[in-house]
């Protein structure tokens, strides 16, 4: 049996907490030795339990999109006694297929997909991926050096108004979708959005005072719309799912947690697509969600969804 790795804590640290962390580490049924990928690292809170699980004899492959989760996951299993094999892989989980390639891995037992922000990704990389930080431009790009993206300042500025108004509609179910897009470009008529002080300004101004949504940013959906638009998250959840299917061995599990109804929606089509095609299990039939106790203790698990299958 392997030793139970121990982790040495810093108390000081502000580290995202991980969610539905017992309810992920029951369904991917891990085992000692096992070859696991955590495909959307963050830093390294799922990863480290997993960690403990398959042991020494193990090996974790973490992939993460943000070059910031790659470094902080180091310094968490610079400090895991034992530690197991670990591969950190700075990319998008849609290359996952690619990556075990690349990495000479024979077989994967199990593979996670946790798709919620990591709190670095929201506070700490001046990004403008929070509509709290008005000083911020905006990109929101998880990886800043892939100039392949365009972010989100480039997409405000120069999408027509109906383009506009059907991103935000189809990526955050935004009711008022035409209304914020007409706004953007008459806005943009005068002076570029540069900032996310500029954008929530315009979204706030657009909005009657009986619409607003108490104690929340009538920007919230806005914001989401753009950072799925800026990191294409459906195309590449769709290819993360084809990838993860393709390196798993039969029997092998996969877990994704989503936290807003369009993403849960396309996964939870995906996987009813794939069980009609005999590929895979869904099991649970029913979708994981937090405990009150663990709602209460980290509001930022409330809107999560687990969903998990096993390869056929």
């Amino acid at each position: 049996m392997a030793k139970t790795a121990k982790l040495v804590s810093d108390t000081k640290t502000n580290r995202h907490v991980p969610v539905l962390r017992d309810e992920v580490m029951e369904q991917l049924r891990l085992q000692s030795g096992m070859t696991v990928i955590d495909g959307t690292l963050g830093n390294a809170g799922h990863a480290e339990e997993i960690a403990k699980v398959i042991g020494e004899t193990g090996t974790l492959i973490g992939i993460d999109a943000d070059p910031l989760a790659i470094t902080e996951s180091k310094k968490v299993f610079a400090n895991l006694v034992p530690t197991p094999r670990v591969k950190l892989v700075n990319t998008n989980f849609a290359s996952i297929e690619q990556v075990v390639v690349d990495l000479g891995i024979s077989s994967v037992q199990a593979i996670l997909l946790d798709l919620g922000l990591r709190r670095g990704s929201l506070e700490d990389t001046s990004r403008g991926f929070s509509f709290q930080r008005s000083e911020e431009v905006l990109d929101m790009r998880f990886n800043p050096n892939d100039q392949s993206l365009l972010t989100a300042r480039e997409i405000v500025n120069t999408f027509a108004s109906e383009s506009l108004a059907d991103l935000f509609y189809y990526y955050a179910d935004e009711r008022r979708s035409r209304q914020y897009a007409d706004a953007i470009v008459t806005a943009r008529n005068s002076s570029p959005i540069e900032t996310v002080g500029d954008l929530v300004k315009i979204i706030d101004e657009a909005t009657p005072s009986s619409y607003g949504r108490p104690g929340k940013s009538n920007a919230t959906k806005i914001f989401q719309a753009l950072r799925m638009t800026v990191n294409k998250e459906l195309e590449k959840i769709e290819q993360g799912i084809t990838g993860a299917l393709k390196v798993l061995e039969p029997g092998g599990r996969l877990v994704i947690i989503t936290f807003h109804s369009i993403e849960d929606r396309f996964v939870k089509q995906s996987f009813r697509a794939l069980k009609e095609n005999n590929k895979v299990i869904i099991d649970p039939k029913k979708a994981v969600k937090p405990s009150r106790d663990e709602i209460v203790s980290n509001r930022l698990s409330r809107s999560a969804v687990l969903r998990a299958i096993t390869k056929i």
